[in-house]
């Protein structure tokens, strides 16, 4: 043990403390010497941790070099809620270094009202520890004084491990700029407690927890005199399954891309952003060619599975940042971040060319799915996804006049016309839909 911020004290279960060889100050203490004494951070002064009675007793029994430590010495030490009777046991600090450990548990007084209080304490420590939420209590330095069952099965820490607030950030918040964020917003919380008197609610906080899980957690904290107290719920579950439930609410149930309601609400927000940084945006519109004639022939079950693998097939075409949607019946758009209109052709070529590649299994029968896209590039930062579906809708209304399978764009001259591959019709112009 070469300093006080030694971990070797905090191997000992029981409460003990180092103390110096004049026994004026205490190097360090354990953390369970800190929840029975509601110590501050060491160093600390005798008479402040202990008071001048007793810190003179202590000093008074202290062994002279080389003699034997007493087993035993009794000392009373008065605590704002009474006197806290204490059984201490001295030993010389083991490895030749100088100071002395201090061993210490309660002294109790058979018949007397410490008695009483003690029995309603260890009660009250039980129903905290009980609690099915997580529960933490701080002292006035963010030394941690306890922490109950459901917050240790939480976060997989106990309170011996981190005893106080300054390691917690480090183990808890790993990112330095979350962790940053995340003590901010405490000591917002704790000035509004203070202020108003009441708990705070915070924000979930993402925790690493001690077998590298991450938790979503709601804290809520209150400022108790000087003591800082915490509560924890766990959200992670509720939090996985709203996502889940919020996705299910968004996806088209049939194919598994994106419905109509959430590919307006993410392109909004894809149009802003792509905007804000100057960067281009497309838009591509894609319809089955004759959808109809294909449910004639197989049935709405064999149209929902040409349905699904088209959707797979657009999916894998293009690019995972790229936003896939069926907008109803046979339609489905795209929207292309970061791509001009030359890119976007050359995807909606790869698009046309991957739907038709394989024939597609439906009730024993082969067929093959062809497509026709329409699609825009954004040429005004203030454009709407509306105007832009409008545009693509022309292209893709453009492509069917022009023979089907095949790509068309929209420009702001003409709508030009990319025939089919080789053997079909070549390139056609067509006029925009009124």
């Amino acid at each position: 043990m070469a300093d006080c911020n030694s971990t070797f004290l905090d191997l000992v279960a029981s409460p003990l403390l180092w103390l110096s060889q004049a026994g004026d100050v205490a190097l360090g203490l354990n953390a369970a010497a800190n929840r029975l004494l509601a110590a501050g951070r060491p160093p600390i002064a005798l008479e402040a941790l202990l008071g001048e009675a007793a810190a003179a007793v202590l000093r008074d029994r202290l062994p002279t070099p080389g003699a034997a430590a007493p087993r035993e010495i009794d000392i009373d030490k008065p605590t704002p809620g009474g006197t806290l009777h204490l059984r201490l046991s001295i030993d010389a600090v083991p490895e030749g270094h100088q100071g002395w450990l201090v061993g210490l548990e309660r002294r109790r007084e058979p018949g007397s009202d410490a008695d009483a209080g003690d029995a309603w304490h260890a009660t009250l420590l039980q129903v905290l520890d009980q609690l099915p939420v997580g529960l933490e209590i701080y002292d006035e330095t963010l030394i941690e004084l306890f922490c109950n069952r459901a917050s240790i099965a939480l976060f997989g820490y106990t309170t011996e491990e981190i005893a106080g607030l300054d390691a917690w950030w480090e183990v808890g918040y790993p990112d330095p700029e979350y962790r940053s964020a995340v003590q901010r917003e405490w000591q917002d919380a704790i000035a509004q407690s203070r202020r108003t008197q009441s708990d705070v609610l915070l924000r979930d906080l993402i925790v690493a927890c001690k077998d590298g899980s991450r938790k979503s957690v709601q804290p809520r904290y209150r400022a108790i005199g000087d003591h800082h107290v915490l509560v924890y719920w766990d959200m992670t579950g509720r939090r996985r399954l709203e996502r889940e439930l919020r996705q299910a609410a968004e996806t088209d149930m049939l194919t598994g891309v994106c419905d109509r309601r959430r590919f307006f609400l993410e392109a909004a927000a894809t149009l802003a952003e792509c905007a804000e940084a100057g960067r281009p945006l497309s838009l591509l519109m894609l319809d089955v060619d004759h959808f109809k004639a294909i449910n004639d022939r197989f049935g709405h079950a064999g149209g929902d599975e040409v349905l699904r693998t088209v959707a797979r097939r657009l999916v894998d075409a293009v690019r995972t940042e790229d936003l896939v949607a069926r907008l109803g019946g046979e339609e489905f758009a795209v929207l292309l971040p970061g791509l001009d209109e030359p890119a976007a052709r050359t995807v909606a070529d790869r698009v046309r060319a991957a739907l038709s590649r394989w024939p597609i299994e439906v009730g024993g029968d082969r067929l093959t799915a062809r497509a026709s896209v329409g699609g825009a590039a954004r040429t005004d930062a203030d454009e709407s996804i509306d105007h832009l579906l409008e545009r693509a809708d022309r292209a893709l209304y453009a492509a069917k006049r022009g023979g089907r399978d095949r790509v068309a764009f929209d420009d702001p001259g003409a709508v030009r016309v990319r025939n089919a591959g080789p053997g079909r019709k070549g390139a056609a112009s067509a006029e925009r839909r009124p």
